[in-house]
């Protein structure tokens, strides 16, 4: 049995510095409108800059973070081990017969640099980026090459 780990596990503080690229953009343009405006605040001013954060947290706080990725030879299957901070902790099982593994690969400086979609045939099941999941950019290599070696189909974007 292959195992893959990410580096870190992923807290609460990595949900905030995710957050941090909405909390200061909310900051400069908030801050811009209340410094033009004869307004200086109300009530229901404030509340539109605290949902917006709000839903900034909640967003990176729920999304699912890979603890695991496990090929199980006397099975035949994949075990994908995931979690979030909302919902906590899930597993997901795919047969190598009808999994599949989409690798892309982006050289734009914006991008994840290269990511995994494993799919239960046509079904999107987990989603695999170095960001998000705290993983190496060698780690998801090797994580191609045991797919390889446990000839579950392969498609690159």
């Amino acid at each position: 049995m292959e195992q893959f780990y990410p580096t870190k596990p992923y807290r609460l503080s990595d949900v905030l510095k995710d957050s941090w690229f909405m909390i200061v953009l909310i900051i400069l343009i908030y801050g811009f409108i209340i410094f033009i405006s004869a307004n200086k605040g109300t009530t229901f001013s404030w509340l539109v800059p605290g949902i917006l954060l709000f839903m900034s947290f909640f967003d990176n706080a729920d999304r699912n973070r890979l603890k695991q990725i496990s090929f199980n030879t006397n099975n035949e299957e994949i075990i994908i081990q995931y979690s979030s901070l909302v919902t906590g902790s899930r597993e997901k099982k795919i047969p190598f017969k009808s999994a599949k593994i989409e690798v892309t690969e982006s050289n734009k400086w914006y991008n994840e640099p290269i990511s995994l979609a494993i799919k239960n045939g046509e079904k999107l099941v987990f989603e695999i980026k170095s960001k998000k999941d705290n993983l190496s950019i060698l780690t998801i290599q090797e994580i191609i090459k045991a797919s390889q070696t446990h000839q579950i189909e392969i498609v690159t974007r």
